[in-house]
Parts: structure tokens; sequence; C-alpha cells
């Protein structure tokens, strides 16, 4: 019988308090990093790389957007989307919708969604039914049928309605009566907002879109916002909660700067985001993400109405676009490595154990014979 591991018997063995302190504390120490070890067997690990993004002509990227505004109506937002040469997008999918709930009990459950979506995917789902519910509320309060409000002294023809405050301050400037008074009317007493929800699909270029007051039109080829002196009166808050700004699909795991951020606006001003889009590539067990990653910074200019050159008040979003490429891949630690480090990691304490327990003996055994 062949047997390579040689035994002693069990008259030559000498057993001792020493070797028992010492075995406990090595099983101790190796039950602690065999759980160590199987933690991070199942942890992901991240591999990130960067390339020369070599994008094709023609390419389309879609910016999805979910944007609160707390203290504007939707009839006085209007948007604009365009590209570095002025191009108008067509790809816009955005729908502008009454908002009335509750703004402070929604950013909780969103926050609280957007915690869990980042960990599973039963997370996203209901971040994602969260805001479908919202969205449905809101569409169905703006297809509600409403009665037709007065406009009290701005009315030029019989029958005319003004059902919005936006629309009887309008209506005020038009027929020259002072808009003092307007805030005693129910339609200015109840302060609506407005939920901006939906998707852009724009060019892989760097470009624009903002929501501001007045009205938008096309010049020459290029897009131009029209802000008429008459209306600067109206008044524009831009006081905002942005639940989501994302460029293409969200991966497992990501996380969008501008997402729960909200601003608050204390004078008529522009607000402005400068984003930088870095083009990723996600892969994890088998499946490529071909999304966006972004990092952004923000100003605010307040607009002065008494200057020459007035600045537009509204909310910007200025992107670029990076020509470096972020590759990330999603791995496990494999089974045969996990065995590997485990069977090392056990024989090496052992080894380890049986020194200091050899140089212990031998050092108590010298003393004990120079005592006596």
């Amino acid at each position: 019988m062949l047997d390579l591991f040689p035994k002693n018997k069990e008259e030559v063995k000498e057993k001792s308090s020493v070797g028992a302190i010492v075995s406990i504390v090595g099983s101790i120490v190796i039950l602690y990093l065999l759980f160590s070890e199987i933690g991070d067997y199942f942890t992901p690990k991240m591999e990130d790389s960067l390339t020369v993004k070599h994008t094709t002509r023609g390419e389309k990227m879609t910016i999805h957007l979910r944007i609160v505004f707390l203290a504007l109506p939707c009839d006085a937002i209007s948007m604009d989307v365009s590209d570095r040469l002025g191009e108008e997008q067509v790809g816009v999918n955005l729908e502008k919708l009454p908002f009335k709930g509750d703004m402070e009990k929604l950013k909780q459950q969103s926050s609280s969604a957007r915690w869990w979506g980042a960990v599973s995917q039963v997370g996203r789902q209901f971040q994602t039914s969260l805001w479908s519910n919202m969205i449905a509320a809101s569409k169905a309060e703006k297809q509600k049928a409403q009665p037709c409000q007065p406009c009290h002294e701005g009315t030029r023809t019989p029958g005319q309605c003004c059902n919005t405050c936006m629309a009887l301050k309008k209506a005020f400037i038009d027929n020259g009566v002072p808009i003092d008074k307007i805030v005693s009317y129910p339609q200015c007493m109840v302060h609506d907002g407005c939920l901006v929800a939906g998707h852009i699909e724009v060019n892989r270029v760097a470009g624009n879109f903002h929501f501001a007051v007045g009205e938008s039109h096309v010049e020459g080829g290029r897009h131009h916002h029209h802000w008429p002196e008459v209306y600067r009166r109206l008044g524009f808050n831009t006081t905002h909660y942005i639940s989501q700004l994302a460029f293409g699909v969200d991966y497992p795991g990501q996380v969008n700067p501008l997402d729960g951020f909200e601003y608050q606006e204390n004078t008529l001003g522009q607000m402005q985001y400068f984003v930088q889009v870095v083009p990723t590539t996600y892969e994890h067990s088998g499946y490529v993400y071909d999304t966006n990653q972004y990092s952004v910074t923000y100003q605010h200019n307040t607009v002065d109405l008494t200057s020459e050159h007035i600045e537009l008040p509204g909310l910007f979003f200025k992107y670029d676009i990076s020509p470096m490429m972020m590759h990330r891949r999603q791995y496990y630690t494999p089974f045969t490595t996990f065995l590997t480090r485990v069977l090392a990691m056990m024989g090496g304490i052992w080894v380890v154990i049986g020194m200091i327990y050899s140089f212990t003996a031998t050092t108590v055994k010298t003393v004990v014979k120079k005592l006596e």
C-alpha cells in the first residue's frame, strides 16, 4: 500500500496547553479568513479601461428626462433642442403634465427607489413604477375637462377663457391692465407645477436643450428664442427637482450625478448645467450595454431686466461628448481561483502555526531548564 503521509505513533505525541491555545487561535484565524474569501468570491469585481471612441456619422443618442418645475405652470415653459451646428432635433418625445402632488413625499420615495435600484433589479422596477404612476395621474389631470375661467379685466372677446394664472397674466398685459391685483383671482391662488417627462433622440455631437420663457422660432436655419418686452413681467422661477437625467440606458449600479438634484431659485435668473458625456459600454453576464456616463457642473446667473443685454431666464443643459470611451466589465472570481486561494491559505496558516508552536515550546523548555 502506498501512503505518502507518514504518521506519528500515539505514544510519541506530545500534548501541551501551549499547543492547545495555538491550535484554537489558528482555527479562529482560518475561519475568519475563510469567510472573507467566501465574501470576496460572491462580490462582483469591476474592470475599467479607456479607448478612443470612433463615432459613426449619423449616430444617435437618447436622453431620458424627468424634471418637476415647482413654481411654473406648463403653459409658461417652452423647450428647445439643438446641436452645436444649430440644427433643431426632431426626435423629441417629451410631455408637459400638470403637477399637484406632495413633492416632499415624492422626493423621499424617489430617493429610496434610487437606492434600491442601484443594488437590485426589483428596486429599479419599483422606481420605474413609481414615476409611471405619477405620469399616468398627471396625464389624467391634463385630460380632465376644466370649466371656463373668466379673464376678468383682461377680457377682449365674449366667452374668453383664462384657466391658468399665466393665461390670465397674458390677458391683462394684452389689454393694458396692471397685473398687480390678479393674485386675488382663483387662477393665481393655487401654485401649480409642471412635470416634464420623456426622452429626446439627438445626434451624438455637442448640443443643448433648455426650458425658457417666451416663444422659439427658426430664422436662417438657426434656432432663436423670442422674449417680448411686454411679457417680461410674467415672471419665470426655475426652482426644479431633477428625478432623472440619463444619456442612454441605465446599467446595474449606474450613478447619474443629477438624479435627485433640487435647485431653489431666489431671484430671476438663468440656471446652466454643463455636462460632459462619456460613451460607455458595460459588460455583465454576457450582456453588453451601450450607454453613457456623465459628469456635471452648474452655475446660476442673475438676470437684470434693466440691462441692455438681457440674458434669457430659464434652465439650460449644455452637453459635450468626450472623445474617450469607457469600457466597464463586471466579473466574479473563478471557482478554481477561489479554491486554490482557500487551500493555500489554510495550508500556509497551519505551517506558520507549527513554526510558532515549535519556537514557543523550545523557548519555554529552555527557560524552564535555566530556572531549575
